[in-house]
């Protein structure tokens, strides 16, 4: 379970996020929306311990980890929002295999490798160990990230943006995979397009600067709630049984 205590963050001066307190259960979904600027990221970044608030605390099953980057990393992996593979020279199980190497608990490299492979065979990139990073599209780029990510055996996935880099097609079934994650870890992802994730999560908490709303999808995306949020160009519609939400005519992120 992940609690965010009386969280104040404040970064050259200014006020990022301001007595922010909620709590997520275990084996949720749960995703963090917010315009640009909200302090999606920064949160995230205080949640992995990078960034220490100016006040508040972070517990991860009852344990602080505020401001420990270590400590947090024992509970937590991470997938950040950018990551630039174009150029690198490794393949798809080296770039793994390293990252346990390098991480901040020793491990045996035979277990590293094992972990490794298992991680792929997860996200249903078996096969593909020895192909470049480079030579991979953007939505199996994304799966070896969170491949990394599951290598650790984390008991919390923090996801920031990982529908960013991914087409629509590809969205889709991405989301379908990380919602079968759920039944093993809990997952938090932020996103620009709520729509595909929206019917995957259990819940959303709106964020811009201080806590705006939490609930399930339902209760969260109402149209005159997200116009105070992002303006008054949003619209909120069905098409059957399924919501949609429009900002101009982009989508809510």
């Amino acid at each position: 379970m992940l609690r965010v205590e009386d969280l104040t963050v404040e970064l050259s001066g200014r006020v990022v996020l301001e007595e922010l307190n909620f709590t997520i259960e275990n084996r949720k979904l749960v995703l963090i929306l917010g315009p640009n600027g909200a302090g999606k990221t920064t949160l995230f970044r205080t949640i992995l311990g990078i960034v220490k608030p100016k006040s508040g605390t972070i517990k991860i099953n009852g344990r602080e980890v505020t401001g420990n980057p270590r400590m947090a990393g024992e509970y937590i992996g991470y997938v950040p929002q950018t990551i630039d593979s174009s150029d690198t020279p490794m393949t798809v199980l080296e770039f793994i295999y390293n990252s346990l190497l390098i991480g901040r608990k020793r491990i045996d490299r035979e277990l590293a490798l094992e972990r490794s492979k298992n991680s792929l065979e997860i996200v249903g990139l078996s096969g593909m160990e020895g192909r470049r990073l480079s030579e991979l599209s953007g939505g199996q780029r994304q799966r070896v990230y969170i491949a990394r990510a599951l290598a650790k055996s984390p008991e919390i996935l923090l996801m920031d943006e990982p529908l960013s880099n991914v087409d629509i097609e590809g969205r889709g079934e991405l989301m379908e995979f990380i919602g079968r994650l759920k039944d093993e870890m809990t997952i938090i992802m932020s996103t620009h397009d709520v729509n595909v994730p929206m019917s995957f999560s259990d819940e959303i908490i709106i964020i811009n600067g201080r806590l705006v709303a939490r609930g399930n999808p339902e209760e969260v995306l109402r149209e005159e709630l997200l116009k105070k949020v992002y303006g008054p160009h949003v619209k909120v519609f069905s098409i059957g049984e399924k919501r949609y939400c429009v900002l101009g005519d982009a989508h809510v992120y």
